[in-house]
């Protein structure tokens, strides 16, 4: 606004919350060749998606459940190839920038 231009880097996101159900979405959600799961869709609901592209986290949507948002969003920002994807479904393991 002060004559400066500054690139716009804020993640495309979405989320929408109907009495029980939280969705949240994070990242380009259409650019994808894996999708990991982790938690359970059928068992309770509760689940985390991690969208793929060449191993590289495009985009993470979560239903009615808590994952460390910040993290996230810095996974999908840093376009960081992921040794063994199956690990993100993994619910032992930390949502952190550095998991391989």
């Amino acid at each position: 606004m002060a004559g400066k231009s500054k690139q716009f880097e804020e993640l495309p996101y979405f989320f929408s919350f109907m009495f029980e159900l939280r969705i949240e979405a994070y990242g380009d959600l259409s650019k994808y060749d894996t999708i990991v799961t982790r938690g359970s869709p059928t068992e309770n609901g509760n689940f985390t998606k991690f969208y793929l592209d060449n191993g590289i986290v495009n985009a993470v949507m979560m239903v009615t459940r808590k994952e460390n948002v910040e993290a996230i969003k810095q996974l999908i920002r840093l376009r960081k190839k992921i040794d063994d994807p199956a690990s993100l479904g993994n619910e032992s393991n930390k949502i952190e920038v550095g998991i391989t």
